[in-house]
């Protein structure tokens, strides 16, 4: 890997984003372009960058939001209108079937849970950019015979 991973963060919680902008900072693969909280916030980041010609190789995206139904339908319109081709880590705290059936998507990632990727999410961010699916242990679970993980996925 010779070139730094161009990361936007998608995260509601302050202290939680915060931290992963953090753990990503510190790592010399990484580097963090754009953080937001919301849909909003992420269409009109989206559109900046588009603007400006600057390139994000990975967006770091949160599930768990909590009285938000629409947010995640949201966030991956405003991925599929500016950003197509960029690749998706999925974030959570608990596994989720949902979030498990977007494995179909061409830019799908991976999806680790937080509490098991903890230290390693620059790791992480750094084989889904390379178009690896990086999941977690935790959800495995939920990708089923009828939406199995490729071959070749790593479980981190």
């Amino acid at each position: 890997m010779a070139k730094e991973i161009r990361v936007l963060l998608a995260e509601d919680d302050f202290y939680a984003r915060n931290w992963m902008e953090l753990l990503l900072r510190r790592d010399w693969r990484t580097k963090v372009t754009r953080e937001v909280s919301n849909p909003a916030e992420l269409a009109n980041a989206l559109e900046d960058i588009n603007k400006h010609s600057e390139r994000i190789d990975l967006v770091l995206i949160d599930t768990d939001i909590p009285h938000d139904s629409n947010w995640l339908i949201e966030a991956l319109r405003s991925l599929a209108k500016h950003s197509p081709k960029t690749a998706i880590l999925f974030t959570g705290v608990s596994p989720n079937i949902q979030v498990a059936r977007l494995l179909a998507q061409s830019n799908f990632a991976g999806y680790i849970l937080k509490d098991e990727i903890r230290y390693s999410l620059a790791w992480a961010v750094s084989l889904a950019a390379e178009r690896h699916i990086v999941v977690t242990p935790g959800v495995c679970d939920v990708f089923d015979k009828s939406n199995p993980l490729p071959s070749g996925t790593l479980i981190m």
